[in-house]
């Protein structure tokens, strides 16, 4: 049985719960707090902003890297831009913490300090500036030849020719020429 809001209000003096009105300022407001032109639609600054904080909350990401993903996504160079700067702002972008999580995770995995340097290069982030962390980091680690070896014995190459083998599989993580042709030599010879 339905209750009559009019019948409760006559014969018992019970108004009805009634829907606030909505507060058109507060909505007005919130709409202008999200975008940066004030015009009630986010413009495409904000959209780009709003993609970069969704690339960073994944993983740290170099400032090169977000602008080409934000070209791939056909925002304008002046959108990239203004996006580019308020995220350097707000610190979701910079490219020496980027340097230096790549450069600890890289050593760490086994790699080689000639491939973590093309892989900065490829990032557009200057090898001047992270001389200091390859220098603090390969204190911690063996020696590039000793890394070189140890991959080797984790996971040896399966081939006919072994050397050249595990100077190919060397080479493909990221080590010079020199080390990897010597780790391979004695990995070769003790295998």
């Amino acid at each position: 049985m339905l209750i009559d809001e009019t019948y409760l209000e006559q014969q018992f003096g019970i108004k009805p719960h009634r829907k606030r009105a909505v507060n058109k300022t507060h909505d007005a407001r919130k709409a202008h707090a999200n975008t940066l032109d004030g015009s009630g639609e986010v413009n495409a600054a904000q959209k780009a902003f709003k993609k970069i904080e969704r690339l960073v909350a994944v993983r740290d990401r170099s400032v090169s890297e977000v602008t080409k993903r934000l070209k791939q996504d056909d925002f304008s160079s002046a959108d990239i831009d203004e996006a580019i700067d308020r995220a350097l702002r707000c610190n979701y972008l910079d490219d020496h913490r980027f340097a230096d999580i790549l450069i600890r995770s890289r050593l760490s995995a086994g790699r080689g300090v000639e491939g973590i340097k093309r892989e900065l290069q490829d990032h557009q982030i200057d090898l001047v500036s992270c001389e200091a962390l390859f220098d603090e980091y390969q204190a911690l680690y063996p020696s590039e030849f000793t890394r070189a070896l140890d991959a080797l014995m984790k996971k040896p190459p399966r081939a006919k020719n072994k050397q050249q083998a595990a100077f190919s599989k060397l080479m493909r993580m990221g080590y010079s020429s020199a080390i990897a042709a010597a780790a391979a030599r004695q990995w070769a010879e003790t295998a």
